[in-house]
């Protein structure tokens, strides 16, 4: 609904070709745009009801038995998938105003959201599935380092105290170069469990978690 092009502009220039200290800045700035104090209680009742519902889930064993519950998923599956994607449509096929915007950003994303975790819940309930995405299993048990390693990778490839590519390779570009990273992530995965037990970082966290990196 509105775009101040001169600190847009200002932001894309320190995120291309600035140093480490002054995107980091930039990026709190940008951040508290959109999430300052204004917005804080907000983001509290919007995520906490989302954590308790995944808690929820959790607790009932809705993914572990996601097998034995696929009527409960496909029942999400059918409500939550029209009514998302409905809701995400709004502010094009009706009015792109403010309103419209909330609906579809609060709303739309959230109970879309669901539609994904219920098709994945689905994808999963088959013994095939297994199967298949063996070769990603590696890296699911350390996703913490895949994570924080994209992260790094990441951002060196489009700051300015790295590549400075920021802004400069187009969507499609930008994509198959996540999928190379991802790929070469669950290559060095499989051979990291080869020889540990557990990932680097996630070692790093059981240890102040437990006490103990075993």
């Amino acid at each position: 609904m509105y775009t101040d092009i001169m600190n847009l502009t200002k932001s894309m220039d320190i995120y291309s070709s600035s140093n480490y200290w002054n995107i980091t800045v930039q990026r709190f700035k940008d951040w508290m745009l959109v999430n300052g104090s204004s917005n804080i209680i907000f983001i509290l009742f919007s995520v906490i009801p989302l954590m308790m519902i995944g808690a929820g889930a959790a607790k009932l064993k809705w993914l572990q038995s996601a097998q034995s519950e696929r009527k409960k998923w496909l029942f999400i599956l059918i409500i939550s998938l029209p009514l998302g994607l409905f809701l995400k449509s709004l502010p094009m096929f009706v009015d792109s105003n403010l309103a419209f915007k909330y609906i579809e950003q609060s709303l739309g994303g959230t109970i879309l959201s669901f539609a994904y975790v219920a098709i994945i819940a689905l994808f999963m309930s088959y013994k095939w599935t297994g199967r298949l995405l063996k070769p990603f299993a590696a890296a699911g048990r350390m996703s913490l380092t895949i994570y924080i390693t994209q992260s790094i990778v990441g951002t060196f490839i489009f700051y300015g105290y790295g590549l400075g590519l920021y802004s400069k390779l187009t969507l499609g570009t930008s994509m198959l170069l996540a999928i190379g990273i991802f790929i070469i992530q669950v290559v060095l995965a499989e051979i990291w469990f080869m020889k540990f037990k557990y990932g680097p970082l996630e070692k790093i966290w059981r240890y102040f978690t437990y006490g103990k990196s075993v």
